[in-house]
């Protein structure tokens, strides 16, 4: 069986070969060679549940392997597990703690289960080593800081949107509730003077402008507003 599987392992005949690993593993279920090349396979044709066991089959014989740990990691998360994902991944970091893209999957995962902690957790790690986070990844980090209530976390981030898309109303309108949020009540305000100037018709600006003032008894700019 073994020499049948190598003679098909070429373009266009690796259906066979697997077909004579597969019976490789049956007669010889500790054969680790013919495990790998199924994984392998298997991963290669997005066969994610069958694919699985010869990966824990691998693992289970390696288990301080990053490249396994990730491919099982990846494995379960294809087939929409992440709950069972998260600690394979959780170990590869161990061996490749710069790996900012699982970092990155970790936070998408933690926040889609529910799980506030680890979700800012991962999230403080990714920033650590990403000094340049794509606009996607800030304005999502921004939203999950923010909804813990970080707000000293979300404000940088939504400044640092706000130099690649200095008119984007909803930023605005984020980024000055969160300065009021934080008592910072002259950046409120300068960031719904902006947003005036970018929507000028919207009663909802200036009513929370007129607020604001209001409450600060700041008569003269009051006036200049209304």
């Amino acid at each position: 069986f073994r020499c049948a599987a190598k003679s098909h392992d070429e373009p266009g005949l690796k259906h066979l070969a697997a077909k004579y690993w597969r019976k490789v593993v049956a007669a010889a279920p500790e054969d680790v060679s013919a495990h790998a090349w199924l994984a392998s396979y298997l991963e290669d044709e997005g066969s994610w549940r069958e694919a699985l066991p010869h990966l824990l089959f691998l693992l289970d014989r390696d288990e301080r392997n990053g490249e396994l740990l990730h491919r099982v990691g990846t494995c379960y998360l294809k087939l929409d597990e992440p709950e069972k994902a998260v600690p394979f991944y959780e170990r590869y970091l161990v061996f490749f703690p710069q790996d900012k893209d699982v970092i990155r999957q970790l936070v998408t995962m933690y926040a889609g289960l529910g799980e506030e902690r680890e979700t800012l957790t991962a999230l403080d790690r990714y920033f650590v080593i990403e000094p340049d986070p794509s606009p996607g990844n800030l304005r999502q980090a921004a939203r999950l800081y923010d909804a813990a209530g970080r707000y000293h976390d979300a404000i940088p981030l939504y400044r640092r949107l706000l130099e690649i898309t200095p008119d984007d109303s909803d930023i605005l309108a984020t980024l000055a509730r969160d300065l009021l949020a934080v008592g910072e009540d002259d950046g409120a305000l300068k960031i719904w003077a902006d947003l005036a100037r970018i929507s000028p018709d919207s009663k909802a600006v200036y009513r929370s402008m007129m607020e604001l003032l209001i409450r600060l008894d700041r008569r003269e700019e009051l006036v200049h507003v209304l």
